[in-house]
């Protein structure tokens, strides 16, 4: 399991965090690798190396790795979306059904933001948008109305 791999590091992460969540990222467990490469970008922004872990991770047998792989990708920056939304588009065709979701959910996000960079780089500033019926949901652009001032 990966918390027991990852209990067994803990001696060494209380010396150095950084380097046990490294070394962590090399483990053949996928969610140690998932952990770890999550753990590491979150903590200190390096995306360059959790990246292409969760996109390896994103392709593994074990469902649960898959799932919340697809989830954390959800959060890349827009510089990563060559590497991450291929990745991500493959996933949609997945067995499992959240896999699939969680896919087309990370896909919005990533999509969502570079399109926003893009009405931001023409100067539109006012924008429409459809309030959800739940508070919970966060609002959904209408893009061709946001071209409108």
């Amino acid at each position: 399991m990966a918390s027991e791999v990852l209990a067994s590091l803990a001696p060494q992460a209380n010396r150095n965090p950084i380097a046990t969540l490294n070394a962590a990222m090399t483990s053949k467990d996928p969610h140690v690798r998932l952990v770890a490469a999550e753990g590491l970008w979150k903590s200190t922004g390096q995306a360059d190396q959790a990246i292409p872990i969760l996109v390896d991770v994103l392709g593994a047998k074990e469902l649960l790795a898959r799932r919340w792989a697809a989830r954390a990708l959800g959060d890349a920056k827009l510089e990563y979306a060559p590497v991450v939304l291929p990745a991500l588009r493959e996933r949609l065709k997945d067995r499992d059904l959240q896999v699939r979701v969680f896919a087309a959910e990370a896909i919005w996000n990533i999509e969502e933001r570079v399109t926003w960079q893009f009405l931001r780089s023409w100067g539109c500033s006012k924008t429409v948008t459809i309030q959800s019926a739940r508070a919970s949901e966060r609002p959904m652009p209408l893009v061709g109305l946001a071209l409108l001032r």
